[in-house]
C-alpha cells in the first residue's frame, strides 16, 4: 500500500510539474507574442513618423522653391519697370532739350530776320517803296513763322509727353518751319539784291562800295 501511495504521489507531482511547465510555456508564448506585437507597432509608428517627416520636408522644400521663384520674378519685373521708366524719362528729356534747341534756333532766326528787315526798312526809307514792300513781306513771313511755332510748340510738347511716338513730330515740325522761314528769307534776299543791282542813277554822295 505504501508503495502504491508513493507511486500515486510521484505521478501526481509529475503531472503537477508538467502542468506548471505547460502553463509556463503558454505564458512565455504569450509574452513573446506581446513583445512581437509591440515591436511591430513601434516599427510601424517609426515608419509612419519617418514618412510624415519626409513629406513635411518635401513640402518645405517645394514651398521654399516657389517662394524663391516668386521673389526672382518680382525682382526681374521690378528691374524691367525701372528700366522702362528710365528710358521713358531719357526720351522725354531728349524731346524737351530738342524742343528747347529748336525754339532757340527759331528765336535766333527771328532776330536775324528782324535785323535784316530793319536794314531793309532803313534802305527802303533811303531808297524806294519796293524795298518797303519786300520788308513787309519778309516781316509777314517771319511773323507767320513765329506765330505758327508758338501755336504748334505747346501741342507738340504735350504730344511728346503723352506718347513717345510723337517725338518725331516734335523734332521734324519745328525744323520744317525753320527751314521754310530760312528759304523764304533767302528768296526774298535774292530778289532784293537782284533789284538793288539793276542799272540806275547814283548820286555823287552815295558811297561807291554800296553801289
Amino acid at each position: 500500500m505504501a508503495a502504491t501511495a508513493s507511486m500515486v504521489a510521484l505521478v501526481t507531482s509529475m503531472a503537477s510539474v508538467a502542468a506548471l511547465m505547460a502553463v509556463a510555456a503558454l505564458v512565455t508564448a504569450a509574452l513573446v507574442t506581446a513583445a512581437l506585437v509591440m515591436a511591430a507597432l513601434v516599427t510601424a509608428a517609426l515608419v509612419t513618423v519617418a514618412l510624415v517627416s519626409a513629406a513635411l520636408v518635401a513640402a518645405a522644400l517645394v514651398t521654399a522653391a516657389l517662394m524663391t521663384a516668386a521673389l526672382v520674378t518680382a525682382a526681374l519685373v521690378t528691374a524691367a519697370l525701372m528700366t522702362a521708366a528710365l528710358v521713358t524719362a531719357a526720351l522725354v528729356t531728349a524731346a524737351l532739350v530738342t524742343a528747347a534747341l529748336v525754339t532757340a534756333a527759331l528765336v535766333t532766326a527771328a532776330l536775324v530776320s528782324a535785323a535784316l528787315v530793319t536794314a531793309a526798312l532803313v534802305t527802303a526809307a533811303l531808297g524806294t517803296a519796293a524795298l518797303v514792300m519786300a520788308a513787309l513781306v519778309m516781316a509777314a513771313l517771319v511773323t507767320a513763322a513765329l506765330v505758327t511755332a508758338a501755336l504748334v510748340t505747346p501741342a507738340l510738347v504735350k504730344a511728346a509727353l503723352v506718347t513717345p511716338a510723337a517725338l518725331v513730330t516734335v523734332v521734324v515740325a519745328p525744323v520744317v518751319a525753320a527751314a521754310a522761314s530760312v528759304a523764304a528769307l533767302v528768296v526774298a534776299r535774292r530778289r532784293w539784291r537782284r533789284w538793288w543791282r539793276r542799272p540806275r542813277w547814283w548820286p555823287r554822295w552815295w558811297p561807291r562800295r554800296w553801289r
